[in-house]
């Protein structure tokens, strides 16, 4: 039966132990932390509590560990275009988010990242073995303010937990979090995730922790290099803390750029059609609701007419 799942839903086998692969290609989840790589501060409420949110969708970090040029590299255009489709910003600066910022090091091992804005200084971690895109793209969504995919509250309608295939001293990062903690923001289960666990997540024998309990509709089940279009309406469906002089407000759902945004990921070829702007103006011209059709889900955005109409896509 093993064999088969591992067949239908494309874990391939190795002349490597299936442990060490997850080991080697997803340091992160044996970074020793919460999850693997989750630090948790003193007030945990992760991706409900606007508290963990940066302002302006921006964030600000600096590089003060000694990484090899080709390591800066990876990390500097992993930040500069992993979160395409987004209104998130990352900017190089310690001083331009109000003194909160994101400091990567790798003075310690492993991989690891604080959950959302904890303010001033907060270290993510890349070791040894972390200096990789899709490491980077994922300890950066924890510091957007995302746990990991499959300790979402419904993942038991998706996936089977083989309890007796994981190290013991370890169960504990395949715990359920409470809906009061996280959510999904309405979207679907994301098997395609850059924040899900791989089949053989603390595995103490070589076989499956974890499973799909459906068809996977991507390549390398855990092992993804970008975001998925589900992890970008994530982000462009979280209010927006907006700070202004003399105002802080949150906005009602996203900005219209990141509407156009998420239309664009999901939606290429409008961008490229003879009728383009026919099609365009058709999914815009709503008055108070608008819903996108993706991949993999239906997003719905509320937003008021001609809010954010005129912003420029560079002020925010």
């Amino acid at each position: 039966v093993f064999a088969l799942l591992l067949l239908l839903f494309g874990v391939s086998s190795s002349d490597k132990a299936h442990g060490q692969i997850s080991r080697e290609r997803n340091a992160w989840q044996y970074s020793g932390k919460f999850e693997g790589d989750i630090l948790i501060p003193n007030r945990r409420n992760g991706l409900i509590n606007s508290y963990y949110r940066w302002l302006n969708a921006q964030v600000c970090y600096v590089i003060s560990g000694n990484f090899s040029t080709y390591e800066l590299s990876v990390i500097r255009v992993s930040l500069r275009n992993g979160f395409n489709g987004t209104c998130v910003r990352f900017i190089e600066c310690q001083t331009c988010c109000n003194g909160d910022y994101v400091d990567i090091t790798n003075n310690q091992s492993g991989c690891f990242s604080y959950i959302g804005r904890i303010r001033g200084r907060q270290v993510l971690n890349l070791g040894r073995g972390c200096v990789y895109r899709h490491t980077v793209i994922h300890e950066f969504m924890h510091a957007l303010g995302f746990f990991h995919q499959h300790s979402c509250t419904n993942r038991d309608t998706y996936l089977y937990i083989y309890w007796n295939n994981i190290i013991p001293s370890q169960a504990h990062n395949f715990n359920i979090l409470s809906a009061s903690v996280v959510t999904d923001y309405g979207q679907p289960y994301d098997y395609c995730s850059v924040m899900h666990y791989d089949s053989f997540a603390f595995t103490v024998n070589n076989n499956a922790t974890l499973l799909p309990k459906y068809a996977i509709p991507c390549q390398n089940f855990g092992w993804v290099e970008n975001l998925s279009q589900i992890d970008r309406n994530k982000i462009n469906i979280i209010p927006i803390i907006v700070k202004t002089p003399g105002n802080t407000y949150e906005t009602p759902y996203a900005f219209h750029i990141c509407k156009k945004l998420n239309i664009l990921m999901a939606y290429p070829e409008l961008f490229f059609s003879t009728q383009e702007e026919n099609q365009l103006n058709q999914i815009e011209n709503m008055e108070t609701k608008e819903s996108i059709t993706t991949p993999h889900s239906t997003l719905s955005l509320n937003y008021s007419q001609n809010v954010f109409e005129n912003e420029d896509i560079n002020e925010i």
